[in-house]
């Protein structure tokens, strides 16, 4: 057998190293370096491999990207929106001006003042309506934009949920027979991979168990 790392056929995350002559300490494969984790081997079935806890060794698995962030933040961005929306409805639309959601404006008034005053029509109030036209305008298109992200982030959550939910279980996998594991290794013994010796051994250990 070539020295390398080896990792277990039933726990591929635990991986050890041998040297040639014996095994290292059962490690976690994923926390190793890249580099490493390209040069480990499955170790072959019934193929004696280091003590345990090398098929009960606890691994971290590979990290992966959590499937609630997406749906996080697209829930924070909808309701920042509608939040900024009804902000604006209540903003002044300009100097003198009311708001989308508070019409009446000081400019109205100082338009009959300035009527009744002989000065003629000022026009502060027509100037304030198109303002507030303005204004209400983007106070909807971002409160329709914000429950459309709402909206579509609890579509999406709902349907990631269903696929997960009618996901089939996985099959359990079958355990080795005694003869399987024979015959694994023997032809691990003809290509070279083992020897003689740890053949004979090992498949008397294994008849012995069986």
């Amino acid at each position: 057998m070539q020295p390398g790392w080896y990792a277990h056929i039933q726990n591929p995350g635990a991986v050890a190293y041998f040297d040639g002559t014996a095994w290292g300490t059962a490690k976690d494969g994923f926390a190793l370096g890249y580099e490493i984790q390209q040069t480990i081997t499955p170790l072959q079935p019934g193929h004696p491999g280091p003590p345990a806890p090398f098929e009960t060794l606890t691994v971290t698995g590979p990290r992966k990207r959590k499937p609630g962030s997406a749906w996080f933040w697209g829930i924070g961005g909808g309701a920042a929106l509608i939040c900024l929306g009804l902000l604006n409805g209540f903003m002044p639309a300009g100097s003198n001006c009311g708001a989308p959601f508070k019409k009446s404006s000081v400019a109205e008034y100082m338009d009959a003042l300035s009527l009744d005053n002989g000065l003629g029509y000022t026009g502060y109030a027509a100037e304030c309506r198109a303002s507030i036209a303005d204004a209400t305008a983007l106070t909807w298109v971002l409160v329709v934009i914000g429950v459309i992200v709402l909206l579509a982030s609890f579509l999406i959550q709902a349907v990631i949920r269903s696929g997960q939910s009618n996901r089939p279980p996985a099959a359990p996998a079958e355990a080795p027979t005694v003869a399987s594991q024979i015959e694994d290794l023997a032809r691990l013994r003809d290509k070279g991979l083992v020897t003689p010796e740890e053949f004979e051994w090992k498949r008397q250990d294994l008849l012995r168990r069986s």
